[in-house]
């Protein structure tokens, strides 16, 4: 894999989800503590999140 190719695949990870993590956080923020609860609901979307981004991940590197 090029190092072009490398450097794409990351860029496009790592922009969508500094920008959900950062959403995230202002979510489980927003009334000042953290219960269990949030913790579980949010553990599931980024569980949902990580396959999103698996599956783009994937649809790259099999158009290269």
């Amino acid at each position: 894999m090029e190092t072009e190719t490398l450097l794409l695949i990351l860029t496009a990870v790592a922009v969508p989800t500094a920008l959900w993590l950062n959403e995230l956080y202002k979510r489980v923020m927003a009334d000042g503590k953290v219960t269990l609860d949030e913790v579980i609901e949010e553990g599931k979307a980024l569980l949902s999140k990580v396959e999103e981004v698996k599956d783009d991940v994937e649809e790259i590197l099999e158009e290269e």
